[in-house]
């Protein structure tokens, strides 16, 4: 890289050629040859810039060969090229020659260049610039960004780290258009460095840019589930403003990218996979939500049973009643306790001044090996259910072979007479699991107690009809917060299985629970929405 154009209609200088052959001898030959002339030019680079100033290239013996002839080399390139030689260093990516003019202790390690750049792209030179304990460690560039937003916005998580550890770092920067780094990592999906951030003490996490957007929300639009799952953690303390602020960004999202005319949208594969991304995100927010604003749509009045989560649950009825116009309540209550099943039924049928519809719809489970009969207690087995919410699930579930198959008796036995008083009597449907029909499921005893149910949901249409039907729905694997806990090859085993080649869509699966309640031609039934998943497969390991 030492060699020089040479110049139009002349001949080339004596220097040609040197640095590209990369010998240090020839260079230093040529640097102590008396007539050589060293400035000679190169469209404004001369012989000694030249591999100065593809310093990346040129190696560090001929860097050094050059500052150890002419110690003055880096003052004159840093004055003639408005740079330093570590900053062109830097920005080529040469580890060895960065090393070394570091151990020179002579340039600049906080110079900026023309263009307020201070480049860095290479983590092992990250690594050598960052323990420099005099080095700036908080510049900031055209982007008014800092290295710490810069390392985030672009997935570095190994320098995220180490300028965590330094005291000096601005732990919270914001650039001009109000992103942290935190937002910056969430709109990128950087799980790892997401992680690290929350765990500075005293980290804004809600803060807001200047579109008045949040890292939930960021992360939301771009599809980045396991970030959305991750700021949802309770710990974190969301409040509802921001929960239905990611809910409405996504949306806005998804309308926009449905009502593109796929011709006008950037490659095709591309544009689905990221509407599918943002589905699943949407998905992760709504999942306990969705069968609610499906018939607060339809114009009903909804309960909303919860047990633990009164936040969410208060928020999801303020919505449901701003959007819809309709009376949306909230009912703290343990479906495993018959009197709290007893209580529930009873206040949502006075604050609603009536009872039509009742769906148990949540749970929990714990994954077990299905082939070890003894991997489940008999305390869990008794425990291996699901608790109940009139219309919305709670995450925060107790387990309960009594609630995953009791419940539905005690609640009937409620809602009976206040449904046989109505005059198109009333409509019960359970959300059950195709676990019921098969052996896939989390544990053999969430497979076994949804077996029961839905047998139990059979004697219950025989005996409460004709004026009451009572059905059930399985579906397959749903990209929730508790489908996600099969990890990512299990889900991809499911996929691979389904006849449709996909996880259960939830649009689908809440639409189905509308269709049940309006159909007055069915009681008893189970219907599958699994992508048909069910059909002939066999449960693997777990």
């Amino acid at each position: 890289m030492i060699a020089v154009l040479p110049p139009r209609g002349g001949s080339p200088p004596a220097g040609d050629g040197a640095g590209a052959r990369g010998f240090d001898n020839v260079v230093e030959e040529l640097l102590l040859t008396p007539d050589i002339n060293v400035n000679t030019m190169d469209g404004g680079v001369d012989l000694l810039a030249k591999p100065i100033y593809h310093a990346g290239s040129a190696g560090v013996s001929i860097v050094r060969t050059i500052i150890e002839a002419f110690p003055k080399a880096l003052e004159d390139y840093e004055s003639s090229y408005n740079e330093t030689v570590l900053l062109r260093a830097a920005e080529d990516g040469s580890e060895e020659v960065v090393r070394y003019l570091l151990s020179l202790n002579t340039t600049p390690i906080n110079y900026q260049d023309r263009d307020v750049n201070q480049h860095c792209v290479d983590p092992e030179i990250m690594k050598a610039l960052v323990a420099q304990p005099d080095i700036n460690v908080n510049p900031r560039d055209l982007c008014t960004r800092t290295p710490l937003a810069s390392a985030a916005f672009n997935g570095e998580a190994e320098l995220v780290k180490l300028l965590l550890q330094r005291h000096d770092v601005d732990l919270f920067p914001v650039d001009n258009c109000g992103n942290t780094p935190l937002l910056l990592a969430a709109e990128e999906g950087e799980i790892h460095i997401v992680n690290m951030l929350l765990k500075v003490p005293s980290t804004d996490i809600w803060h807001r840019n200047q579109p008045n957007i949040t890292a939930l929300a960021l992360a939301a639009e771009s599809g980045h589930t396991e970030v959305v799952r991750r700021l949802l953690d309770p710990d974190l303390k969301v409040t509802k403003e921001i929960i239905w602020d990611a809910m409405e960004n996504t949306k806005e999202v998804l309308v926009a990218i449905r009502r593109t005319p796929r011709k006008f949208l950037n490659s095709g594969k591309r544009r689905v996979a990221q509407e599918r991304r943002m589905e699943e995100a949407l998905k992760l927010l709504s999942a306990g939500a969705v069968i609610c604003q499906k018939f607060a749509a339809e114009g009903c009045n909804v309960a909303i049973n919860y047990h633990l989560s009164r936040g969410v649950a208060e928020d999801l009825a303020s919505r449901l009643t701003k959007e819809y116009s309709v009376k949306s309540i909230v009912l703290q209550g343990d479906a495993e306790l018959p009197e709290d099943n007893q209580r529930i039924v009873q206040e949502a049928k006075e604050q609603l001044s009536g009872l039509d519809i009742v769906i148990a719809n949540a749970g929990w489970t714990r994954f077990a090996d299905k082939r070890d009969i003894y991997d489940l207690s008999f305390e869990e087995w008794d425990k291996a259910s699901y608790r109940l919410a009139v219309l919305v699930r709670d995450a925060n579930c107790l387990q309960g072979w009594r609630v995953n198959v009791m419940s539905h008796l005690q609640l009937m036995q409620a809602a009976k007479p206040i449904f046989e008083k109505n005059a198109d009597g009333g409509v019960y449907i359970m959300t059950s699991s195709i676990a019921g029909i098969t052996t896939d499921g989390s544990s053999m005893g969430y497979s076994v107690s949804k077996a029961a149910a839905l047998h139990l949901m059979k004697h219950l249409a025989l005996s409460v009809g004709p004026n009451i039907r009572v059905n059930a729905v399985l579906p397959g694997l749903m990209l929730t917060d508790w489908g996600k806990q099969f990890g990512e090859s299990g889900i991809e085993w499911h996929n691979q299985k389904a006849i449709l080649k996909r996880e259960t869509d939830l649009e689908d699966c809440a639409n189905m629970f509308v269709t049940l309640a309006k159909n007055t031609s069915m009681t008893g039934q189970q219907l599958v929405v699994d992508s048909g998943l069910a059909m002939g497969r066999a449960s693997p390991s777990k």
